[in-house]
């Protein structure tokens, strides 16, 4: 699995965020590109929402670690997880 808190100096405080989303992402270049289907995605990266509406990533990891990595994530920080809706349909 990838290193849970990747884009983060340690566990995040969970009280920050409102919950948490899912997002595609790809690398163009220089250029990160987020909120990419899942059909574009290179990896996957999982923000925490903040009050503001504003986000802060907390991990990125591949698709065949998204499950468990988003399961973990939620457990530990007890708030609600969605997709993107960028992401909407990609597994049904």
């Amino acid at each position: 699995m990838s290193k849970l808190y990747g884009c983060c100096e340690g566990e995040p405080d969970w009280s920050c965020f409102d919950q948490l989303e899912v997002s595609g992402s790809r690398r163009s270049g220089d250029v990160l590109r987020v909120m990419v289907s899942a059909d574009e995605a290179e990896f996957f990266t999982v923000y925490g929402q903040l009050a503001d509406s504003e986000f802060e990533a907390i991990t990125e990891c591949s698709e065949s670690e998204l499950e468990s990595v988003i399961a973990e994530l939620g457990r530990q920080s007890k708030l609600s997880v969605l997709l993107h809706k960028s992401l909407f349909g990609a597994w049904s």
